[in-house]
């Protein structure tokens, strides 16, 4: 065998295993994550006695009234609450004011924002307003505070400004304002005419992309809600990962490839919206997306500050490593401050 050849190939097969990383695939069984706020819970917030899963969120009969909401079994909060605020947002510029949550958000923040009891439904076994008693909660049936300051607490509060944006119309006026965004085509598609990727659900076009807006936005434009990021009901096979319930990849699966193609099984999910090679060599050719140079790994206590896995390079973290889309307190620019 010709040894030039042969070196050429194991080098290539060196590559190749430093560029990839296994990660196990997200499934839907909500049994096994911290949703689950049954007694058979795998959280720290369950129920003494309640063994219904589905209960805590969802009823058959009579549950909220709210557009959209899948048979919900919580009031909404009638909360007014602070929105994100940075100097490079461009939403605010382009006519697109970033308005109170809507849609799915208003669901999440019915637990998330810590202003109404966690166990009290709708209904539960033909019973109205039933308060289903949990451990783990605080005063009032509350979600804890305990994290406000690590960026990790469950318990947004009222105040989103420094949480990623939602309620914001995500269309070609914002994207180009942006200059790193990706640019939808005139139905919010992305890619343009497929939306494979991100879209306004539309089951009967043959819609159904893997972040979907919804239509809160004016005239029904497509917004960035709660589950345009998260699906409740997901998990990842991988015990080790968190994946904050994404609806695509926390981490950075292979190291990125220049251009501006997003690829779900490999890439993080933060690059399916935001473009940061600008079709050529933006972040792709940077140190801290070589896996080839930013190797090193986080150290177990570091990690587990983050909620990372103890193995994980610079490289696989991604834009986690400098950003958290729900930071502390006074961050800016989603900046991971004091974690």
């Amino acid at each position: 065998m010709n040894v030039s050849l042969s070196v050429r190939f194991i080098f290539a097969c060196m590559l190749l295993s430093l560029s990839f990383t296994t990660r196990a695939a997200l499934e839907s069984n909500i049994s096994l994550t911290k949703h689950n706020l049954s007694v058979s819970g795998q959280g720290d917030i369950i129920a003494t006695s309640e063994d219904e899963i589905c209960v805590f969120c969802h009823t058959p009969h009579g549950a909220t009234t709210e557009p959209g909401a899948p048979l919900w079994n919580k009031a909404l909060s009638g909360q007014s609450y602070t929105t994100y605020m940075s100097s490079s947002i461009d939403a605010e510029l382009v006519g697109n004011q970033l308005a109170q949550p809507a849609g799915s958000s208003k669901l999440c923040l019915s637990c998330h924002d810590g202003t109404l009891a966690i166990g009290a439904v709708n209904v539960k076994a033909g019973q109205q307003n039933v308060l289903i008693d949990l451990a783990g909660i605080d005063p009032g049936g509350k979600m804890p505070a305990a994290g406000s300051l690590t960026g990790f607490t469950r318990n947004l509060s009222t105040d989103l400004s420094n949480d990623h944006p939602i309620s914001v119309t995500y269309d070609d006026t914002l994207s180009n304002k942006d200059g790193e965004l990706r640019v939808p085509d005139a139905q919010q598609r992305i890619p343009p005419g497929s939306g494979d990727d991100v879209a306004i659900r539309n089951h009967a076009a043959g819609v159904i992309p893997l972040l979907p807006l919804e239509s809160t936005g004016p005239n029904g434009k497509g917004q960035v809600q709660c589950a345009t990021c998260h699906d409740p009901h997901v998990r990842d096979t991988d015990a080790t990962i968190n994946n904050k319930f994404l609806r695509a990849n926390r981490f950075q699966n292979a190291a990125p490839v220049a251009g501006n193609i997003f690829n779900e099984n490999l890439d993080t999910i933060c690059l399916a919206c935001h473009d940061k090679d600008l079709g050529s060599a933006g972040w792709a050719q940077s140190a801290h997306a070589n896996n080839l140079v930013a190797n090193e790994q986080y150290k177990a206590l570091a990690a587990g500050e983050r909620d990372f896995p103890s193995d994980i390079s610079v490289w696989e973290a991604a834009c986690l490593n400098c950003h958290d889309t729900h930071t502390v307190s006074g961050a800016r620019r989603l900046a991971r401050e004091g974690t």
